[in-house]
């Protein structure tokens, strides 16, 4: 079994992938803002004769704009993740509904994550977690 500090230098550079992966996202949709009727530099064939052609183009707009903050919830959920990685590496990994161990199964698929898988489901459920005190889900 590989130790701790392996696992979270595994983990590290998965966050880092994440983050990488997440900005080049963020950077594709600023591209849709850009190419707005208004920044056509006065190409005359990028105005817009039908009124169903502008409705399409501000809602392609809308959702680009929906999902760049969606993206940038996750980034800063990664820097938050990376951040306790590098200041306090004892607590990254640590439920922070229970203190529990969270397993390097989930960290691997969501590294950026917060909490165990059963507060996490009891928060997703409208309910609420209390500490159980520090408690072992894997020995990593």
């Amino acid at each position: 079994m590989k130790s701790r500090k392996k696992k979270l230098a595994l983990l590290e550079r998965r966050l880092q992938e994440e983050r990488r992966r997440v900005l080049e996202q963020v950077e594709d949709l600023s591209d849709v803002f850009a190419d707005t009727l208004y920044e056509a530099d006065g190409d005359v064939s990028a105005y817009v004769s039908d009124v169903w052609d502008l409705g399409t183009d501000a809602m392609g707009r809308e959702q680009a704009f929906m999902l760049t903050s969606l993206e940038a919830e996750e980034l800063a959920k990664i820097d938050l993740a990376l951040r306790k990685l590098y200041l306090t590496p004892e607590d990254y990994g640590r439920c922070e509904g229970c203190s529990a161990d969270i397993s390097f199964e989930r960290l691997w698929v969501i590294p950026h994550a917060r909490n165990c898988l059963l507060c996490q489901k009891l928060l997703e459920e409208g309910g609420t977690v209390a500490k159980r005190g520090r408690g072992a889900v894997e020995d990593w």
